[in-house]
């Protein structure tokens, strides 16, 4: 009998340490990922009114504000450089005629250069994009891998500043995502103006992949997403 209720209180007690022990251990967190960012400042000698006015310290502080909703899917951009570049009438010249598909070769054309396999997200800051797109905020243009953002959107009620969302929601596109019908998700119609845009776990699933790999390219892009996704 002795031996039985030694063996019954060793049982027991084994269970207790079982049990405390996996009550205090948490969930083993994703692996942070950590994705470079270089910064354009663009001035066009034939466009002025197309010409970036944001200063390294602005992008920096635009950088801690799209971190804010990246944190979610435990992945952090950093700031690699600021970089300004003057664009001549030869490169970019507008007759006030083009198709918004011209208008995102032309932008294509202008695009910054990096080395194959290099693993950078490149991000072209201007005043406002331009007609006839001038009514977006931003677009992720897949064939040269870089997201264009404007620093201000012209819509029918005047000229507005743009939200640092709008470039988070640009990033998104940029880690293969499509556009959503969720109203408060950071790829849904109130993305902007959400206190704190969500991703879903399917979501933070498909961009950590793609983050692994680069920048998307129109290959990667879903079929269900447009290849130039603008948000509006």
């Amino acid at each position: 009998m002795k031996n039985v209720f030694g063996l019954f209180c060793s049982i027991f007690i084994v269970i207790v340490l079982f049990g405390c022990a996996k009550q205090d251990s948490a969930p083993v967190p994703n692996d942070s990922i950590k994705l470079q960012i270089n910064f354009y400042c663009y001035s066009f000698d034939a466009e002025p009114t197309l010409d970036c006015t944001k200063t390294e310290n602005d992008m920096r502080v635009v950088l801690v504000e799209i971190n804010k909703v990246w944190k979610q899917a435990d992945i952090e951009w950093i700031f690699g450089s600021f970089n300004k570049k003057s664009i001549n009438s030869q490169q970019f010249d507008l007759t006030g005629k083009e198709t918004t598909q011209q208008i995102k070769s032309l932008l294509g054309d202008i695009a910054p250069f990096n080395e194959p396999g290099q693993h950078v997200w490149n991000i072209v800051f201007v005043r406002n994009m331009p007609p006839p797109v001038q009514g977006a905020a931003g677009l992720y243009w897949a064939p040269v891998q870089t997201v264009y953002f404007g620093e201000t959107k012209i819509t029918k009620k005047g000229t507005i500043e743009t939200q640092p969302f709008v470039l988070a929601h640009e990033l998104g596109h940029s880690l293969t995502l499509a556009h959503s019908n969720l109203p408060t998700n950071l790829m849904g119609p109130g993305a902007i103006s959400a206190d704190l845009p969500i991703l879903t776990n399917d979501q933070i699933e498909r961009v950590r992949s793609q983050a692994l790999k680069g920048p998307a390219n129109r290959d990667d892009m879903p079929s269900t997403s447009p290849n130039d996704p603008v948000i509006e």
